[in-house]
């Protein structure tokens, strides 16, 4: 059913960073439903489309899953205080995002919602105006660099250059343009030095702010993906060439060669990943 496999083949080899592993192997949506359900979700598919939503005891968190081909964010999750309502926030991942950060932020959801009382809805779905500095943590402790953008923008970026958050703060204003337009607060993107990104994921202005930092977490774990590498897409393997050529530049920059040497943390480089080893397109 849902429970395809991204265990280690024999072929497997260790991917870092591990936001550009890809999503594995077996068909999806991938075993990003497993744990939810074990802690009593309802999963309903739709047997002419295959879509799946996975909706919490209480009604209040619902994740979907579209596999409409080429859908570009087929994996949703969503808060509302009503089944037929506009949630009140809501976060969209792309198609290669690696199932075990899928995993991890859709368990945070979950303990988040444990923790909260049947009628404590604020929390949940109004919840307090998060603190940037503490959002984001995990990536400054991470070595992330920090830009001030036009447009009141803030961009986080990786020391690879390999992956990018843009905190939005110009869009917080009108829920439903956020909501129906995409111009969320939160927006990272995974090699956005291509013309589309490897994958990328936007959450709007009121996912709590814990459920931000955990998926930041997620995303900077420093434990490496297992992945074959003969099913690699070809343009992650692309990125992990460049992520390891800049990996091994840092590890040789000199200390005349500047702060953007001088503060970069160690990501661990993408070997054995080749640059140029094909994998599948």
């Amino acid at each position: 059913m849902h429970s395809p496999s991204t265990r280690p083949s024999s072929r497997a080899v260790p991917v870092a960073p591990r936001y550009l592993a890809g999503p594995g192997t077996g068909p999806r949506p991938g075993p990003a439903f497993d744990h939810l359900l074990a802690s009593g979700w309802r999963l309903d598919t739709a047997l002419h489309t295959g879509n799946s939503v996975a909706t919490s005891p209480c009604h209040r968190l619902r994740v979907g899953y579209g596999s409409t081909p080429h859908s570009p964010h087929p994996w949703q999750i969503g808060a509302t205080r009503d089944v037929f309502g506009v949630p009140e926030w809501r976060a969209s991942f792309g198609v290669d995002t690696p199932p075990e950060i899928l995993t991890a932020f859709f368990n945070s959801a979950n303990r988040f919602l444990d923790a909260l009382g049947i009628d404590d809805d604020d929390q949940l779905f109004r919840p307090e105006p998060a603190d940037l500095a503490t959002t984001v943590a995990p990536l400054t402790e991470a070595g992330w660099r920090t830009h001030r953008m036009p447009w009141d923008i803030t961009r986080f970026t990786s020391p690879n250059a390999q992956a990018v958050l843009h905190w939005r703060e110009g869009f917080t204003s009108n829920h439903l343009t956020e909501m129906s337009a995409g111009q969320t607060l939160w927006w990272l993107e995974v090699a956005p030095q291509q013309r589309h990104a490897a994958w990328d994921a936007y959450l709007t202005f009121r996912t709590p702010h814990q459920l931000v930092s955990d998926l930041l977490q997620a995303v900077v774990a420093p434990e490496p993906l297992m992945r074959d590498p003969r099913i690699l897409p070809q343009h992650l393997v692309d990125r992990l060439g460049a992520a390891q050529q800049r990996s091994a530049a840092r590890d040789t920059a000199s200390p005349s060669d500047g702060a953007a040497a001088s503060g970069a943390a160690h990501e661990p480089a993408a070997r054995p990943i080749a640059p140029g080893r094909r994998g599948p397109r």
